[in-house]
């Protein structure tokens, strides 16, 4: 029923980018009683001032840099006349300038929306429709970070996709992607363009190795096709794989009783070893990633988080129950924020071994501020450095062994990372140490 709704609504309404959920202001009659000019100069005004109230870094506008960008950006947003141009050519201005400030502006909606075209569908056919549109395009893709620059590329190909039909790869690049629906055919239509690269390129790419540049068109591939119904597939999953080796993937931190089943599954892992998968989960609750690495790691700092106040330690929760067996963690480009953290913390404490992809590189917190004119202004809020020390935002976590699916796996149904996770488990377990003592781990590394 809730992919029903979620079509549905695309269907009945008009689409728009903007956030329903945020809190925008609606205008006052002092506000709308100001002239063009001025009414630039408050909006721009408010959009620096939630900057330096909420910006993690407080340092960014004692800059000698960012005070000479934000007065000259003064004097264009007087005369900028019509909001389109504050807001895309002033503060975009601003924004493409500011160092790693992750900081974004959007218009507000417009007042004249078009009403919005009806259409007729049954519920079946809605139905089929939402089939398609989650996943029938056969393949996942995701954003990632490197330095100030972010670059789509393919996390996953499904089997027996129309995805994996056309040759779509893992760790192609992803120059563009649309998905327009067909009403007449009753069917979603993707086209995109990819820039093919070979396993060691897209493996240099997802580190920031390689060029992140606008690609050579002669060597983009275009392509197209209809969505087709894919088995969706499910937020958690629990099994043994190979003798007895505990597999659990849950593709985010929700609330309490969403991770039931996952701190059960850490529960019931016997000593032949544990594999969690992260390659698909975007994050979530902090708090939930700490209390999971409570159960593998014990009472250990996970690493510090920064906002306008200052640093302070994220610690793992005391656990109940603490699984000691030998552990694989997978990760991917999928993997960013809380899961990127729970990452970051098994490595530095050596606690198991990380198999697959680098990972999103997506570590700030941001949050939305309103501005006077009804548009926005997004803030990261809060940074997170790893406990060794390290900034992941634009960078992410590497894993300990690479592994990058091809194509040929793809087809044949096999999963090369996991596989290679079991290898390393198989391997653990036959030349059992006794596990180190994580408890005073914490003091190797002082707050920032």
């Amino acid at each position: 029923m809730k992919l029903r709704a979620v079509v549905a609504a695309i269907l009945l309404s008009s689409s728009s980018a903007f956030a329903a959920d945020c809190p925008r202001n609606h205008p006052t009659s002092a506000f709308e009683a100001l002239s063009p000019g001025e009414r630039s100069l408050a909006v721009y005004d408010a959009f620096w001032r939630n900057i330096e109230k909420n910006h993690y870094d407080p340092q960014l506008l004692s800059r000698a840099e960012v005070r000479a960008l934000r007065q000259q950006g003064r004097n264009k947003a007087a005369a900028a006349g019509h909001p389109a141009n504050l807001y895309g050519q002033v503060l975009g201005g601003i924004i493409s300038e500011l160092p790693e400030a992750r900081v974004k502006a959007e218009l507000p909606p417009p007042s004249d929306l078009p009403a919005p075209r009806r259409y007729s569908k049954s519920p079946e056919e809605v139905q089929r429709l939402a089939d398609s549109l989650f996943g029938g395009a056969g393949f996942d893709q995701a954003t990632i970070r490197r330095g100030s620059k972010d670059i789509r590329v393919v996390t996953e190909v499904r089997p027996n996709s129309p995805a994996e039909e056309a040759g779509i790869r893992p760790g192609w690049r992803v120059v563009s992607f649309n998905t327009n629906t067909d009403m007449r055919r009753n069917s979603f239509q993707f086209s995109g363009e990819f820039l093919p690269l070979d396993p060691m390129d897209a493996l240099a790419l997802e580190r920031g190795d390689l060029s992140m540049d606008p690609p050579d068109s002669r060597r983009v591939l275009k392509i197209q096709y209809a969505h087709r119904p894919l088995q969706a597939r499910r937020p958690i999953e629990r099994r043994n794989v190979g003798d007895d080796v505990r597999y659990v993937r849950f593709d985010d931190f929700g609330d309490d009783e969403f991770m039931k089943p996952v701190y059960q599954a850490l529960r019931e892992a016997g000593p032949d070893g544990l594999i969690i998968d992260l390659r698909w989960n975007g994050g979530g609750q902090l708090r939930q990633a700490q209390k999971l690495a409570g159960m593998l790691l014990g009472d250990v700092v996970m690493g510090f988080q920064q906002d306008a106040r200052g640093s302070a330690a994220i610690r793992a929760l005391r656990p109940g129950h603490r699984y000691q067996g030998p552990l694989a963690v997978l990760i991917g480009p999928g993997s960013s924020s809380a899961s990127e953290i729970l990452a970051a913390a098994i490595k530095d404490h050596r606690r198991g071994k990380l198999v697959g992809r680098m990972t999103n590189g997506s570590l700030l917190t941001s949050d939305v501020f309103p501005l006077p004119d009804g548009g926005l202004v997004t803030v990261p809020t809060r940074d997170f450095r790893s406990a060794s020390n390290r900034r992941l935002d634009g960078v992410g976590v590497a894993p300990d062994v690479p592994v990058l699916p091809t194509l040929e796996d793809v087809r044949a149904g096999r999963d090369a990372t996991l596989d290679r996770a079991v290898q390393l488990i198989r391997a653990s377990a036959s030349s059992r140490r006794p596990m180190p003592d994580f408890r005073r781990r914490d003091e190797l590394y002082p707050p920032i």
